[in-house]
């Protein structure tokens, strides 16, 4: 028996490799459950029915303000055009509700954006937006627009319940963490099997190259976790909801600008597969130096997840290290967020780019190379 195939049979066998799996998998059924919460209380339609509501109210109120009024006083005129734009906004709130159940995406979306045009222009004129609610909005106008022209479904960003859409969430806000933890605690179990009582037993294995043999496998292993995640999260989520579309809109930012623009979600795979796939080659690397240095299960488990999971989680509210964030690995671990600009735009940070990543962690795969090598040479029995 080769020992690649002894690996894989010890990590098949091993029953606590399941359990991290279970989680992963628990965890994005959780993300999904609690996503369509949100959008059965603040999705499209829900958003639609509270503006007719305010403004159904807005319109009673103000009709009984009006009458206790004189006719030509300044303050009826105003009063009579507030009236005017507010039943014009109920009306379209209106049509945009029958559109939506009609199924009929295209002038729901162009219904929506209007009234999010004359919204914020209503706002703007009264002096009562904000920077953040402008931008909010112009954003939301720009996909509304867009879907509308392609006739698609609105979904919103932090709900997203149709398989796409909800896999692209996913990988940006949560996988990161998630899958991160998984991997590190099923590799942390394959590469301890290598050491007992800190002695090297397979050094028997020194004309096979073991290393190699443990890298490759690990790296094999995590790929599959990656794969299993998102088969699993696209499956469920077409299965309850919808497949979504890849032209989906992003609002992304670009480079150094920070300006924001629309890109489909079918353009960033190809950048996200790329940095995910580093970002694992780094992982495995990372862990196996830290298991060969320590050669303790449990310190390398712990080392691995604060070193890892914890400087990813530090970087977004610890301003030294959003400083040097470029130079970190783990920034790289959001590959949905670094792709679209989230995490650039969000952390000030709009040096950062796919391309910085691309060499950072190419960077740091060849240094943990050449620290394993170093390591070679000094430790016995390794």
């Amino acid at each position: 028996m080769s020992l690649r195939s002894f690996l894989f049979k010890k990590i098949i066998k091993n029953k606590f490799n399941y359990i991290p799996i279970a989680m992963l998998v628990f965890l994005i059924s959780l993300v999904l459950f609690f996503n369509w919460r949100a959008e059965t209380f603040g999705g499209q339609l829900a958003q639609l029915q509270l503006i007719k509501e305010s403004h159904q109210t807005n319109i009673s109120y103000l009709k009984e303000e009006l009458l206790s009024l004189d006719k030509d006083s300044k303050k009826y005129e105003e009063i009579r055009i507030e009236i005017i734009k507010s039943e014009d906004i109920f009306k379209k709130s209106k049509e945009a509700i029958n559109n939506l159940k009609k199924e009929d995406w295209k002038n729901a979306n162009e219904n929506h954006a209007d009234i999010l045009k004359k919204t914020s222009q209503e706002m703007l004129n009264k002096g009562e937006a904000t920077q953040e609610f402008t931008t909010y909005n112009a954003n939301q106008i720009l996909i509304l627009e867009d879907i509308s022209q392609k006739n698609i479904q609105y979904q919103n960003f932090y709900s997203d319940l149709k398989a796409t859409n909800f896999l692209f969430t996913l990988m940006n806000i949560y996988f990161p963490f998630f899958i991160t933890i998984t991997i590190i605690f099923v590799i942390c179990g394959l590469f301890e099997k290598r050491y007992i009582q800190r002695m090297d037993i397979f050094s028997v294995f020194a004309k096979s190259k073991p290393t190699i043999t443990f890298l490759i496998s690990a790296f094999i292993v995590s790929c599959v976790i990656f794969a299993i995640a998102i088969l699993y999260s696209f499956l469920i989520s077409f299965l309850l909801f919808d497949s979504g579309s890849l032209r989906y809109p992003i609002v992304s930012y670009e480079e150094l600008t920070g300006n924001s623009y629309l890109q489909s979600i079918g353009a960033t795979i190809l950048p996200v597969v790329v940095l995910t796939f580093l970002s694992i080659l780094f992982l495995v690397l990372f862990v196996y130096l830290l298991c060969t240095s320590l050669r303790d299960k449990i310190a390398s488990l712990f080392l691995s997840l604060l070193l890892s999971v914890g400087v990813m989680g530090l970087t977004q509210i610890v301003v030294p290290l959003q400083q040097i964030a470029k130079y970190l690995p783990t920034t790289y671990f959001r590959s949905a967020s670094i792709v679209i600009g989230h995490f650039q735009y969000n952390n000030h940070q709009l040096d950062i780019t796919f391309m910085s990543g691309v060499i950072c962690l190419s960077a740091w795969c060849l240094i943990l190379v050449m620290l394993l090598k170093i390591l070679t040479i000094l430790r016995p029995n390794y």
